[in-house]
């Protein structure tokens, strides 16, 4: 009995499938070298804060020179004095943020408190009123962020330089945290079931 053709979308996902099993081991490389990355961002906190602040100033800068160049394009647009002076503020925070990491770091810190405070007390409220599906892992979620952005305002309350290494910490935990998980997806990768052998199965 002759084999029946196989559907577009059938043969794209089989080789996609083929494509995945074949470089599994690249992707798992990728996750190894982010986990590394991520436990040395840990380790040195206070240089990777600043790497990351100055990183973030210059793309603000970018995106603020990008925003007053493309506003004279169309220059006479109702719009344009508005994009303009959103172009320039973003132009003077990125060189805030490149001039001055260490104060800037500062800020975002206090920013990143406030944002977990309010993010977890979100959670917490919606937990206990909505009493969704499985509402007690956020309401843990949302006990966790509140208290983390707690200790991180009291202790720059009390004058401590917590601000040199919480971001740090934080950019080093996310690669962490996507190196785990490349590495769990080139496991994954490798385990799919083979199409080859499953066509001549069948």
């Amino acid at each position: 009995m002759a084999d029946l053709p196989q559907s577009p979308i059938q043969q794209a996902i089989e080789d996609d499938v083929r494509g995945l099993k074949s470089n599994w081991v690249w992707f798992l490389v990728l996750g190894i070298a982010l986990v590394v990355i991520g436990i040395m961002a840990i380790g040195s906190a206070f240089i990777t804060t600043l790497v990351a602040v100055t990183v973030f100033g210059m793309l603000i800068l970018a995106a603020g020179i990008a925003q007053v160049i493309t506003s004279f394009w169309s220059p006479k647009w109702s719009g344009l004095f508005l994009s303009l002076v959103l172009g320039l503020l973003y132009v003077v925070v990125g060189f805030m943020l490149i001039d001055s990491p260490i104060k800037a770091a500062a800020g975002l810190t206090l920013l990143i408190a406030v944002f977990l405070i309010v993010g977890g007390v979100f959670r917490i409220a919606s937990s206990l009123t909505l009493r969704f599906r499985y509402w007690g892992l956020n309401l843990l979620n949302g006990v966790i962020s509140l208290m983390l952005g707690v200790i991180i305002w009291r202790h720059m309350l009390d004058d401590e330089q917590i601000y040199l290494w919480v971001i740090g910490i934080f950019v080093g935990i996310e690669i962490l945290m996507s190196g785990a998980s490349w590495i769990a997806f080139a496991v994954a990768a490798k385990n799919l079931p083979d199409p080859d052998e499953a066509s001549r199965v069948g």
